[in-house]
This record gives structure tokens, sequence and C-alpha cells, in this order.
């Protein structure tokens, strides 16, 4: 016949130090994950129902105003500041660089609207200055009423401003 189980209790061996160790700090970030995942469900939670609240708030609100079309006077400017703005800016940036290597481009001022041009620069000598200037005068298709305005000596050179009109 057989015999029954031996249902007698063994002594079981005892559990290690790290692994003890490591059963615990498993059990400590699952805590702290699931604590972590609630506190961010909460943070969703509470941010929809902010913005629930917000597009209630603006179903409120009265509609905008239909726009209206320009006046004819408001469309004539608006099409000459787009105008300006359309120029053709290459072609001014290259009627002014100079081809001389001795004069150095400091600033370039231009205003659009009154189409003056107003360079300042420096030179290794007045007549390199004048020189320059008489040969943004030749470039008559893109600029005129060219004038050398102010020629200064520095410690560095000679500092120079030519004020023109950009052709329209």
């Amino acid at each position: 016949m057989k015999s029954l189980l031996d249902l007698s209790w063994h002594q079981a061996r005892r559990v290690s130090w790290p692994a003890l160790v490591l059963l615990l700090s498993a059990a400590v970030s699952a805590a702290l994950l699931l604590a972590w995942t609630h506190h961010m469900d909460a943070r969703r939670a509470a941010r929809e129902t902010q913005l629930q609240q917000l597009s209630a708030s603006r179903r409120h609100l009265p509609a905008a105003p239909a726009k209206t079309a320009l006046d004819p006077a408001a469309m004539r400017q608006m099409q000459q500041q787009v105008g300006l703005l359309n120029r053709d800016w290459a072609a001014l940036t290259q009627a002014l660089l100079p081809a001389d290597n001795d004069i150095r481009l400091l600033s370039l001022d231009v205003n659009p609207s009154t189409s003056a041009v107003r360079v300042i620069g420096l030179a290794g000598s007045p007549v390199r200055a004048n020189s320059y200037a008489q040969a943004l005068e030749a470039r008559a298709d893109t600029l005129h009423e060219v004038r050398l305005l102010q020629v200064e000596r520095q410690s560095d050179g000679v500092r120079f401003e030519v004020g023109a009109q950009w052709n329209r």
C-alpha cells in the first residue's frame, strides 16, 4: 500500500541579507511608482477640469466683430508700404560695394520711404574716399544726388560719410 505524503514541517533554509534587501527595495520602488502615477493622474484630472472651466467661460464671450474691407485710401497706403519693402535691395547693396580693397564700409543707413541712403566708411586717404563717392555717382541707374558729406582724419584712417538718393 502506498504511504501517505509526509506533511511534517521541515525547517527551510534562511533567506540571505542581499536577497532581503533586494526584495525590500523592489517593494519600495513599486510603492513609489504607484504613488507617482496616482499623483500624475490627479494633476491630469485637475488640468482637465481647469481647461473645461476655461472653455466654458469662453463660450460666454461675445463674438469678434466681422472684419471690414479697407477703404481705398488705406488700401493705397498699404500697397505703398509693401512696395517699399519689395524694392531691389540686392541692386542697392551691389552698387554700394567698393571696388577698392582700401575702402571699408562701416555702416549703411537706408530710409525706404524717402529713398535716402547714407554710407559711413573708412579709407586710407581722402583721395580714396573722394574716388569712392565719384564711383557711386557714376552708378546713375541705382543712385543719384551723391554727395560726400564728411571727411575726417582719424588714427586708423580717413572716416567719410556719403549721402545719396536711391532711384525708385
